[in-house]
């Protein structure tokens, strides 16, 4: 026989079934047309976990995310799941998920979340492209989708996850566009004569991204030992305020030896610096001091810097990080050794980032294990074996 835990009122209903299913219900709201109570089920193999399945119930029902889920759209699940998210990313992840859940607004708006299904979850996509949303866009829609679908079968709004039955949207990989050698030259050269030329040179060299180059103070460089230790980016909030915080992975966390070129560059910077007399502790600062104002570098400076380098127009200051990497590979710099320098969380990632430089790497492998085969150590005695007397 079943046995049931009954509380006061608010506080739901626990209890086992008679197949030993544990099953706790509560009160989220109650019906317009008829006002009989509208509740929530969930189950759990043992009493503890559906104990604790009823607190998060309780506690959505204090924020006002539980209602009558019959009547919830996609998008209001998007955005329950959006506030909950809040508390548990970073800030950068939580403003991307903003950006995506308001992308994802105009197809989900009107969508009962009760009648949500693949042929729906297509018909999302396919209007997303109809109206000129980038592949990536609905790439990154599609995931955060499954991602929130997730949560509401957690919390049984819905039973099942219908965007898992519907393949991500096909996106591209964006072609990279990196640097030759005399191109990089050229880039040196033509800004010799900037207020940042330092900046160039130790983007080149160290493969940093942006935000890890203008987080950089002066105590992140080892002038002794020319190493830089990259632990910072610098970032924008949700209000546009600019913050710095830790790189996002511990891959990230790395020492970066210079080369020569990167050590004088960085002498004469120190010196023009401290020459401006505002004593900024950040090696790239905007002339007041501050942090570099990027957006409006990037957008004023980095083009003249490519025009004047005779570079292609739309050659992107990222690019730098892929020329360190492509140049890095391209002279036979081991793969790993790379990876560990551009702070990817993965060698995979610059395996799969950098396929364009491997049949180059190939036909060098099999033209130094060709010498390795046919060297002085291989001779024909030694194939042959030695001869009779």
């Amino acid at each position: 026989m079943a046995r049931r835990k009954r509380r006061g009122n608010g506080e739901g209903t626990v209890y086992q079934r008679a197949d030993g299913l544990w099953t706790a219900q509560l009160t989220v709201g109650h019906d317009p047309a008829t006002g009989r109570p509208i509740r929530k089920t969930v189950y759990d193999q043992t009493q503890r976990g559906c104990v604790e399945k009823l607190d998060t119930l309780k506690s959505e029902a204090r924020e006002g995310i539980l209602s009558d889920t019959t009547t919830m759209t996609v998008w209001r699940c998007l955005d329950l799941w959006l506030t909950g998210q809040k508390a548990q990313v970073s800030e950068g992840s939580y403003v991307a998920y903003t950006r995506r859940v308001g992308k994802l607004r105009p197809y989900t708006e009107h969508l009962p979340l009760s009648r949500l299904n693949g042929l729906a979850v297509a018909g999302i996509y396919r209007d997303m492209e109809r109206d000129g949303v980038s592949a990536s866009d609905r790439y990154a829609s599609g995931k955060l989708l499954r991602q929130a679908l997730k949560w509401a079968v957690n919390l049984d709004f819905i039973r099942h996850n219908a965007a898992l039955k519907i393949p991500l949207p096909r996106v591209t990989r964006k072609e990279i566009h990196p640097l030759d050698e005399g191109q990089a030259r050229s880039l040196v050269r033509a800004t010799e004569n900037e207020r940042l030329h330092a900046l160039y040179v130790v983007a080149l060299d160290s493969g940093a991204r942006e935000g890890e180059l203008w987080a950089l103070t002066w105590a992140d460089w080892d002038a002794a030992a020319n190493v830089l230790s990259i632990t910072k980016t610098l970032s924008m909030g949700i209000g546009g305020e600019i913050k710095v915080k830790t790189t996002k992975t511990k891959k990230s966390l790395r020492n970066v030896p210079l080369g020569e070129l990167s050590r004088a560059a960085l002498q004469a910077h120190r010196v023009k610096m401290a020459a401006e007399g505002h004593g900024s502790s950040y090696i790239f600062p905007g002339r007041d001091g501050t942090h570099l104002p990027a957006g409006w570098w990037l957008r004023y400076h980095w083009p003249r810097a490519v025009k004047e380098a005779g570079l292609p127009p739309a050659t992107r200051f990222h690019d730098l990080r892929h020329t360190c990497a492509t140049l890095l590979l391209k002279a036979g710099v081991n793969v790993k050794v790379v990876s560990e320098r551009l702070g990817h969380s993965s060698v995979v990632i610059t395996l799969n980032t950098y396929a364009h430089v491997m049949p180059g790497m190939q036909k060098e492998a099999t033209r130094i294990m060709a010498g390795l085969l046919t060297g002085p150590d291989c001779s024909t005695d030694a194939v042959e074996g030695p001869k009779s007397a």
